[in-house]
């Protein structure tokens, strides 16, 4: 292929490829509002309805503490993820006991995330 040929295919895919967001606008907040869902873990729900979203947002979270999140599991799985908000369990291993929501508020646990419109 030619330096034109190559350039010419290069600007095709641009103009076909749809882009993955709309808008590069983006909503982000911080939530310590943690609920038992079971002996072993937590949950939180992000409801974010006030956006007035048609479609399902992309999500990205993450996890903020004084101790113990390093083993916790769940942060990044999105559940009931829709227009509205979506759920996050968390829980630690089973050889590390029980995720309460006493040891969460104690070590300070706080779910990060970010909402990207699409």
């Amino acid at each position: 292929m030619t330096k034109i040929g190559i350039a010419l295919f290069c600007l095709i895919v641009l103009v076909v490829s749809d882009p993955i967001y709309t808008s590069r606008a983006f909503v982000s907040g911080d939530a310590a509002n943690w609920t038992q869902y079971s002996p072993n873990g937590i949950s939180q729900t992000i409801d974010y309805s006030a956006l007035g979203l048609t479609k399902t947002p992309a999500i990205s979270t993450s996890l903020t503490c004084v101790s113990g999140c390093w083993a916790v599991t769940g942060v990044t799985s999105y559940y009931n993820l829709g227009p509205t908000s979506f759920i996050v369990y968390l829980r630690f291993p089973i050889e590390m006991g029980n995720l309460t929501v006493a040891l969460a508020t104690s070590y300070q646990f706080s779910l990060k995330y970010i909402i990207f419109p699409k």
